[in-house]
């Protein structure tokens, strides 16, 4: 249906939508529902059942100012098995997310890679 089929007066008040309080109501439980297939499908992503690691992942991906895409690619491409490898991860997901390799950002994503770690190991 378009705006003219029903008339400007019919069309605000007897056309397709829903009435103000089932507006409402959709609009209330939204954000909830938003969040949890958000975060669902972001620990699948990661492969963890730790919302936390997920959150992290992206805060740090915000405040790094990284490049979104080649950090998940780079952070897919990896197999982690031991600390030694953590520490040369965290510098390849870096380096491939246009991050400089020190200071707090490379610090929070080391200590990150160390949690992601045990969360798929």
């Amino acid at each position: 249906p378009f705006a003219g089929d029903y008339g400007d007066s019919q069309w605000t008040t007897r056309g397709p939508w829903l009435p103000s309080a089932e507006t409402d109501a959709a609009i209330a439980v939204f954000h909830d529902r938003y969040q949890l297939c958000w975060d669902a499908r972001m620990r699948l992503r990661l492969g963890v059942a730790d919302s936390g690691v997920a959150r992290e992942w992206v805060e740090w991906l915000r405040e790094a100012k990284a490049d979104y895409s080649r950090a998940s690619r780079a952070l897919g491409e990896l197999k982690l098995t031991g600390s030694t490898e953590v520490e040369a991860a965290a510098v390849a997901v870096a380096k491939a997310a246009g991050v400089a390799v020190s200071g707090p950002g490379f610090d929070k994503l080391r200590g990150w890679m160390h949690r992601y770690q045990a969360g798929v190991g």
